[in-house]
């Protein structure tokens, strides 16, 4: 398990800040904060509704690199296993 770190935090805020994730889902903010912060190659997940979706995940890389970060790869199962 990874720590929720304050840094942690001010990523997700800034995520939810930038309106690419909506406030409801501010666990998936958090979620994506945490994997940047501890420097995780990859981030899978089954949300592709706001984290694994196409049109939110390049504006995410170009937030999280003016952050001074680097985004995980963000990716669902099925991109992730071989067919």
């Amino acid at each position: 398990m990874l720590a929720i770190t304050p840094e942690c935090e001010v990523i997700a805020e800034a995520i939810l800040a930038s309106g690419l994730i909506p406030a409801k889902a501010d666990r998936d903010a958090l979620h994506i904060g945490v994997a940047t912060f501890h420097r995780m190659n990859l981030l899978l997940t089954w949300n592709i509704r706001h984290i694994a979706n196409a049109h939110v995940r390049e504006d995410l890389r170009v937030l999280i690199a003016s952050l001074g970060y680097t985004l995980p790869t963000i990716c669902t199962q099925e991109e992730l296993l071989p067919a």
